[in-house]
């Protein structure tokens, strides 16, 4: 029986039974099925009502490690902020943008975060900025001129 099946019948008649079946559902259980919430897939967002039963906790010890800036926020957080704003300064910044214009945008924006200064994360980014200048602006800036960005 199976020999007498070609697959452009067999895919026909998959096909067909696919549409019927799609077809059934949306006369049983209307379109609003189809729509809920994509994004989620119609599942309710996490923050509607529930809560959390388990809260992380970091001893005494792994904050001192970890570091808080004066706001109470982790050092880590405010390091992706700094990051993320080198970032966006850099790729906004002019290819014709002066040596001494590009220290002073940065230093301005360091200045923003004093928590940083002297932290395990100023000599990484530190160099962070070094190499993104050479790259993105074609200005080599020397360690001084890298650690004034600091004072």
């Amino acid at each position: 029986m199976l020999n007498n099946i070609s697959w452009v019948s067999f895919l026909l008649y998959t096909g067909g039974a696919l549409l019927v079946y799609y077809v059934v559902l949306v006369v049983v259980k209307g379109s609003g099925w189809l729509v809920k919430n994509s994004s989620t897939g119609g599942l309710p967002p996490i923050s509607a009502g529930f809560k959390r039963f388990w809260t992380p906790q970091i001893s005494a010890d792994q904050k001192e490690e970890i570091g808080e800036d004066k706001g109470g926020r982790l050092l880590q957080t405010t390091v992706h902020d700094l990051v993320d704003e080198l970032q966006a300064f850099f790729s906004s910044a002019e290819k014709a943008i002066s040596k001494d214009e590009l220290l002073a945008k940065l230093k301005l924006i360091i200045t923003k975060y004093p928590s940083i200064k002297k932290s395990r994360y100023e000599e990484g980014i530190t160099n962070l900025v070094g190499i993104t200048a050479a790259n993105e602006c074609s200005i080599q800036l020397t360690e001084d001129e890298l650690t004034g960005l600091w004072v």
